[in-house]
């Protein structure tokens, strides 16, 4: 969570800063031009922890867990878009929730689609059940048609527009993969979940036609790479993962709010960048924190 939250900050950066300013960030754009793949990883991390959780939960606790954690610093989030609008360009707050997800058109007077990813989590959330209903008996199949069925519905998804719901849609099968893998390993076959991200690799290559497209690969390669406690600043990116939601909502303020009004230097916007980001940040976690101590104080009382 921690690396991906990285990933797309910097695609935010390059991404913005073209579009405002006409500048290339060339050290970015080299490496995370593509990085949204940083929330396929956001997704597949998700769904396996969810998995987890509907497992050892009831389906109310189930439910109140994912309401305490990302809905009280949403709303705020919200309320700060909304106070953004005002003092900005309301025409622009409305593109902001109106126009269409589907594309990457960036430009100074469209407003730069970024915020469809909480939406679609709490999407996610509500229909868990059933997809995890699903991808539990996807789990039980063959390994082979397990992956199959994946690069079969990768494919589709990623040629087929859906309009609105494109950056969703063709995330399905993330989706699904990573409840399909939290059950393969229940049955401590890491052959099969070795199998199954090797073979979606492979699919993604191999019928995509895109090689940035790594909807699959990605969270396959770090799912077998494991051994995350062993990377190089593990504690740090580990606690900036512990926060990534509320991180991801600051660097959204940080990139969409900022720089198409910032009239300065390239790396005067960036240092300010990174100072809003943090302190979004580290708002946005505090009031997750606290909230979460006094929703749970009201149910005890």
């Amino acid at each position: 969570m921690g690396i991906s939250i990285i990933i797309i900050f910097l695609m935010h950066i390059w991404s913005f800063t073209k579009a405002a300013d006409g500048v290339d960030l060339n050290i970015i754009s080299n490496f995370f031009m593509h990085g949204d793949f940083g929330v396929d990883v956001f997704f597949f991390l998700s769904t396996y922890g969810l998995s987890y959780s509907i497992n050892k939960n009831s389906l109310r606790s189930f439910f109140f867990n994912r309401f305490e954690r990302i809905v009280p610093v949403y709303i705020v989030f919200l309320i700060l878009c909304i106070a953004l609008f005002i003092t900005t360009d309301l025409s622009k707050g409305a593109l902001y929730f109106l126009a269409s997800l589907s594309g990457y058109a960036c430009i100074k007077d469209c407003v730069y689609q970024v915020e469809w990813y909480t939406p679609s989590l709490i999407l996610i959330y509500v229909l868990f059940p059933a997809i995890n209903f699903i991808s539990k008996r996807i789990a039980n199949l063959h390994i082979l048609v397990i992956s199959l069925l994946l690069i079969i519905l990768h494919t589709l998804l990623y040629y087929i527009n859906i309009g609105v719901c494109n950056m969703l849609a063709y995330r399905i099968p993330i989706i699904i993969l990573g409840c399909v893998i939290y059950y393969v390993e229940r049955k401590h076959n890491n052959t099969d979940v070795q199998l199954i991200s090797l073979l979606g690799l492979f699919g993604i290559f191999m019928f995509a036609g895109n090689i940035y497209r790594v909807t699959l690969a990605i969270p396959a390669v770090l799912y077998l790479v494991g051994k995350a406690d062993k990377l190089p600043l593990h504690k740090y990116i580990s606690t900036l993962g512990k926060w990534s939601f509320e991180v991801y909502l600051a660097q959204v303020i940080a990139t969409k709010y900022f720089i198409p009004y910032y009239e300065g230097s390239i790396k005067t916007q960036l240092l300010y960048l990174f100072v809003i980001t943090i302190f979004f940040s580290l708002v946005f976690s505090n009031i997750t924190k606290y909230s979460k101590i006094l929703i749970e104080k009201i149910r005890h009382d």
